[in-house]
């Protein structure tokens, strides 16, 4: 099983490919006319010109093109498995390659999400970020997500941790976060800080700094529902999950009350700010997870 970059001697095959699982898969999430939409979408010239401009992968096993999928500048596109070998773990290896791709020039991968491979990108680390609509020539609506996620890029060979949001996953009974908070993170060269807020804390900050591993070494204040004020310190140490997402395993210490330590771990967060307002119609919810031009 190997990954190859098609060339235009490869158009049918990728035309192939991309026309089955759309007249094969595409029916049971969409109406008719959005079905058409992506056939015209895909068209000869749209297929020949992707191959020509941008980086276009087949996935070979032991001699059969099964899927394809395509990167140019930060952006995946057409990626698609032959229906009878979903859920084979090609797809998998596909955006894993196009990942790694666009993560050596840029900060961020962004796509458009169908509603079947919705799940796929949010196990993957992917956020959705603008909603968006296409009414097709017959008047059917193709509703669809833009979804972007973060690149751990790293600089002089350490983690950025700026403008990244986390959550927490685990904690001591101890402890006053809980999966209810969350936590933006920043950082200047060496100088790390954060604001938290949710769940039991109504107000938190954080300020350290970040050595030559990406350890993080911070003091932390808060205010909780009780009205308190509570203090302390925390060591941080990254692990790269296997979607890319970095998750901070933590060693605590309250510096007033009673002075207790304790464990927690927070991982990178799939929750954003949306830039759409949130409250929508039942069929606007449904919607939301569609896409134009992948899966």
């Amino acid at each position: 099983m190997k990954l190859v970059k098609a060339n235009l001697a490869d158009f049918n095959t990728v035309k192939n490919i991309i026309n089955t699982t759309i007249k094969t898969i595409y029916p049971h999430y969409y109406p008719t006319g959005v079905v058409e939409f992506f056939l015209t979408h895909h068209c000869d010239d749209n297929i020949r010109k992707g191959i020509e401009i941008e980086m276009v992968l087949l996935i070979d096993v032991n001699g059969i093109i099964v899927g394809t999928g395509s990167a140019h500048e930060n952006e995946i596109s057409r990626v698609f498995v032959l229906p009878q070998l979903q859920g084979l773990g090609y797809g998998t290896l596909i955006m894993n390659r196009l990942e790694s791709i666009i993560a050596k020039g840029y900060s961020e991968i962004v796509l458009d999400s169908s509603l079947p491979a919705y799940n796929l990108y949010i196990n993957r680390g992917y956020s959705p970020f603008k909603y968006n609509k296409i009414i097709t020539t017959n008047k059917d609506i193709l509703c669809f997500n833009i979804m972007k996620k973060a690149v751990v890029r790293c600089i002089d060979g350490k983690i950025n941790y700026n403008n990244r949001l986390f959550s927490s996953v685990s904690n001591t009974h101890n402890g006053e976060v809980s999966s209810a908070t969350i936590f933006q993170y920043h950082q200047n060269k060496d100088m790390v800080w954060a604001e938290y807020n949710g769940g039991d804390i109504l107000k938190g900050y954080l300020i350290g700094t970040s050595d030559d591993k990406s350890n993080l070494n911070f003091t932390y204040q808060h205010i909780n529902q009780k009205g308190e004020i509570r203090t302390g310190k925390c060591l941080s140490t990254p692990k790269i999950l296997t979607d890319g997402r970095i998750s901070l395993l933590e060693r605590w210490q309250w510096t007033n009350g009673d002075n207790s330590f304790g464990h927690s771990i927070i991982e990178e967060s799939n929750i954003i700010k949306l830039t759409y307002p949130i409250v929508k119609s039942n069929a606007a919810l449904l919607c939301e997870m569609f896409l134009k031009k992948t899966f």
